[in-house]
């Protein structure tokens, strides 16, 4: 978890410096490699870590330790290969690690997050072998849609594992990641379109959109998965219409629909449920899980609306840094509250 909050900070200090606003480090390494600090080193790290705590063996912690000393690594002075190293390394573990996972359970959720594991494999050994950042953004969106949506077939195996919908729409982004690399043209258009057609099934299906009736904990989860759906099919749609991006504000827009908007949501959404599994500690729900929730989702109107969508620059850094403050809320929100609770023990 150390490395994953070290792939946090210099993914949020990188994103600062490309805002080109105040940043607590300035360093064009951070800027550089904002989006596989993100991915890779933190998100790649936690979502390691809550494989090997499913595994539940010694050896599976070894690729969550892999995947945080890569992050560590790529923010050290050491050569970049070094860092790229170990989070590839930490991506085939992973992949590993469902093998053990799959006799176990023999399900489709399984299957669909070795996918997304496998994808991971490939972004990391692109960008190892010198591949830009921009042009592994398809095979990082598909790791982590793909593990998402395995996850939430695993939590909601009672209803949603019914239907083969899904697991058809997630082999269905994986042929659009292959057609994406042999022709762009044609495969970016195609890949949106599974996007969009993934998330009008979701927010039909997904069960967690009869909690938002209810209240409480259950409401908060519903409404950020809704909305977390809702932003995937604003990034299917820009790379529907506009095809192959690798910068400007569709880019942009797209690029932070799925990673913000979505993933970000997702885990926001998740927290009060994942996050005690993973952290080995109790965290009780409480309605301040809301502030970070609310300032992400202004954040993103902020930026992806009135920033990219009316090419507002002053718009897009107040957006880009109060992404930042919103993530920033979370990890404060979740210290207090665990604080708290041990304080009142």
């Amino acid at each position: 978890m150390v490395g994953a909050g070290i792939g946090l900070l210099c993914g949020l200090d990188g994103a600062l410096i490309l805002l080109g606003v105040w940043s607590p480090v300035l360093s064009s390494r951070l800027a550089l490699w904002h989006g596989p600090f993100m991915t890779l080193g933190f998100i790649g790290t936690v979502i390691c870590l809550e494989r090997a705590v499913a595994l539940n063996h010694r050896a599976g912690y070894l690729v969550p330790l892999s995947s945080g000393l890569g992050a560590v690594l790529l923010a050290s002075p050491a050569p970049v290969p070094f860092g790229l190293s170990f989070l590839a390394a930490a991506q085939i573990g992973l992949l590993a690690l469902y093998l053990p996972l799959w006799r176990r359970s023999r399900d489709d959720a399984t299957v669909i997050q070795a996918a997304g594991a496998l994808c991971a494999c490939g972004a990391a050994l692109l960008l190892l072998s010198g591949a830009t950042v921009a042009s592994t953004i398809g095979w990082l969106s598909s790791y982590l849609v793909l593990t998402i949506l395995g996850e939430r077939l695993e939590l909601s195996r009672l209803t949603m594992m019914r239907n083969r919908f899904l697991p058809g729409c997630a082999m269905a982004l994986l042929a659009a990641l292959l057609v994406q690399v042999a022709s762009p043209a044609l495969g970016w258009p195609l890949f949106g379109a599974v996007l969009v057609v993934m998330s009008v099934w979701l927010v039909r299906n997904d069960v967690a959109r009869a909690g938002i009736r209810r209240g409480g904990q259950a409401a908060f989860i519903g409404g950020m998965l809704m909305i977390g759906y809702l932003w995937l099919a604003v990034a299917g749609i820009i790379w529907l219409v506009a095809g192959p991006l690798e910068s400007g504000p569709g880019y942009d827009a797209a690029v932070h629909a799925v990673f913000l908007g979505f993933v970000m949501g997702m885990i926001l959404g998740h927290a009060p449920i994942i996050l005690p599994a993973v952290l080995r500690v109790r965290l009780d729900w409480s309605g301040w899980f809301w502030l970070p929730a609310v300032l992400l989702e202004v954040s993103l109107v902020l930026r992806l609306g009135i920033g990219d969508g009316l090419d507002r620059p002053l718009a897009v850094q107040l957006g880009g840094s109060l992404n930042v403050i919103a993530l920033l809320s979370l990890i404060a929100v979740v210290v207090t509250h665990v604080r708290s609770r041990r304080s009142h023990a």
